[in-house]
């Protein structure tokens, strides 16, 4: 995807995609959080054009999260690794 060639684009997805991963064992508060990350996403300062609409940005994220969830209950031990990194105690940097 183009967000992967867009360091701060990439970055801020990750943050935000890890914090709705735990919204997506939730359908509602999953619906609540789109909202607020379409509220929010203008104060992203996305440049890349194709990033440009936040509709977009957040039709990505829907897509990503989706995928995420399905993944998640699939490898119940991807969900232990998720909260540990949530709260910390794994070693981000990559």
């Amino acid at each position: 995807s183009s967000a992967a060639n867009h360091p701060s684009i990439s970055a801020t997805h990750r943050h935000i995609s890890t914090l709705l991963w735990i919204l997506a064992r939730d359908e509602e508060a999953l619906h609540h959080g789109l909202q607020a990350l379409q509220i929010g996403a203008n104060t992203l300062h996305v440049d890349d054009p194709q990033m440009k609409r936040r509709q977009d940005w957040v039709d990505f994220l829907r897509r990503d999260i989706h995928d995420h969830k399905c993944r998640l209950e699939e490898n119940s031990h991807d969900w232990d690794q998720l909260l540990a990194l949530i709260k910390g105690d794994v070693n981000t940097s990559s």
